[in-house]
């Protein structure tokens, strides 16, 4: 089972793609566009994931509408 883990909207946007406790595939946003701490994912990051398969699942670290209203309202949830 191949897991796609993201991490974004925050400093510096990451993805990882796992099967079975293996890292298979890892970028950060800042690799593929020169922009420190980049909170942008970068659709080659993925085109570069797709060689690895496609993921059976899909995590994120966060859920990104909770952390925006988290970050606009300044909420502690």
């Amino acid at each position: 089972m191949k897991i796609l883990g993201i991490n974004a909207l925050n400093h510096d946007a990451a993805i990882t793609l796992i099967e079975d406790g293996k890292i298979l595939f890892a970028a950060h946003a800042e690799r593929y566009s020169g922009i420190k701490n980049d909170s942008n994912l970068n659709k080659e990051m993925f085109e570069d994931m797709e060689q690895y398969g496609e993921p059976d699942y899909v995590v994120y670290f966060e859920n990104p509408y909770t952390k925006k209203l988290k970050t606009i309202y300044g909420w502690t949830i």
